[in-house]
């Protein structure tokens, strides 16, 4: 929940992008800012980097390090070609492909 709220106050302070200039990776975060608060992502808090992470992502744009902001948001949008959607529907543990269940089909007998 902690990092949602962060992404919102990040999103929130860039504002419109009408309303001034952005650089690449703040236009990658917010086109991928809807994708990211909507809860479809997990980042671990108890993780040794989670807190790195979070003082990025309250810093951008204005911190010295911007770039795991920035290839978080690439890999989101990634996600959402057709070569990364094949990566979702995979295993993680084995990394093979999940087979879609069907529904029973009446035996020919």
């Amino acid at each position: 929940m902690a990092a949602v709220r962060c992404l919102k106050e990040v999103v929130m302070r860039l504002g419109s992008p009408k309303h001034f200039p952005l650089t690449m990776p703040e236009q990658r975060l917010i086109a991928q800012a809807t994708r990211l608060v909507s809860g479809d992502y997990v980042i671990p808090r108890n993780e040794t980097w989670f807190y790195d992470l979070r003082r990025e992502f309250l810093a951008f744009p204005n911190g010295n390090y911007d770039d795991q902001v920035d290839s978080i948001s690439q890999f989101i949008a990634w996600l959402h070609t057709p070569r990364g959607r094949g990566l979702l529907n995979r295993n993680p543990v084995t990394g093979r492909r999940r087979r879609v269940s069907r529904q029973s089909r009446p035996s020919r007998r």
